[in-house]
């Protein structure tokens, strides 16, 4: 928990007040308020409205929310929005983003998933049977430990990737456009997150385009997360691939 120099300030009797409004708050309102708030007299038209001073109660609140807020601004934004909505699709506030900088550089390739085991230090999932247009396997590892990971492209006769395998150990968070759709499918147990589309480099920014055929399946099993992604195959054959791997 991250350390926050105001609470050294906060004073017994504070704590006490604060404890009591936390220990009152419920998840709806009782019938009990209800019935209090029906005889109201800002229920009846024809009553005078007061205004009740400020108060030291309305100071409490007052600075609870300033503290809300703080924290919202304080936690990282993008986590914020996976949570909120996703696991781990994180949705950016529009569809325009800033384009990636910096050369591109190609992870390191492995001739074997054995191999590529040893290098990111965890068991990877395979098909129990590829199918038949698939001709033979690329495999890269990246990252430093312990946010290594592998993709695993699965290739065609003309060596172009049919579909790919992206798994690390943890959470993988995947950024979508404001207006991308998400759908929650299952993978066996885990529930999981399918989307299409994909952001489409536009010089010094990128924009989102749902319309895009790239395909993309999210989930996690314990603590290893997966990811599909394919021009080629449709949904349904996307969630079939995923429910072969063992």
């Amino acid at each position: 928990m991250t350390h926050n120099p105001t609470n050294d300030h906060i004073q017994p009797a504070d704590e006490q007040a604060i404890s009591a409004l936390l220990r009152d708050f419920g998840v709806h309102p009782s019938k009990e308020f209800h019935a209090r708030h029906a005889d109201a007299p800002w229920m009846h038209a024809s009553a005078p409205k007061h205004r009740r001073p400020f108060g030291w109660r309305g100071m409490l609140m007052a600075s609870l929310t300033l503290l809300l807020v703080s924290l919202w601004f304080a936690a990282p934004s993008g986590f914020v929005a996976a949570l909120s909505e996703f696991f781990g699709v994180y949705r950016a506030p529009s569809d325009t983003v800033e384009s990636a900088t910096g050369p591109f550089v190609t992870a390191p390739t492995v001739a074997t998933i054995t191999e590529a085991e040893t290098v990111v230090g965890f068991d990877i999932l395979t098909p129990a049977q590829l199918p038949p247009e698939i001709h033979a396997t690329r495999i890269n590892v990246d990252g430093e430990q312990p946010d290594m990971f592998a993709r695993i492209h699965y290739l065609d006769a003309g060596g172009n990737s049919r579909v790919s395998l992206t798994t690390k150990h943890g959470p993988m968070y995947v950024q979508i456009g404001a207006t991308a759709e998400v759908e929650v499918v299952h993978v066996g147990n885990a529930s999981a997150e399918y989307f299409q589309g994909g952001f489409i480099d536009n010089g010094m920014v990128a924009e989102w385009d749902s319309t895009f055929s790239n395909k993309t399946l999210r989930w996690q099993v314990g603590d290893i997360s997966y990811m599909l992604s394919s021009v080629n195959l449709s949904k349904q054959e996307l969630l079939d691939f995923a429910a072969s791997l063992q």
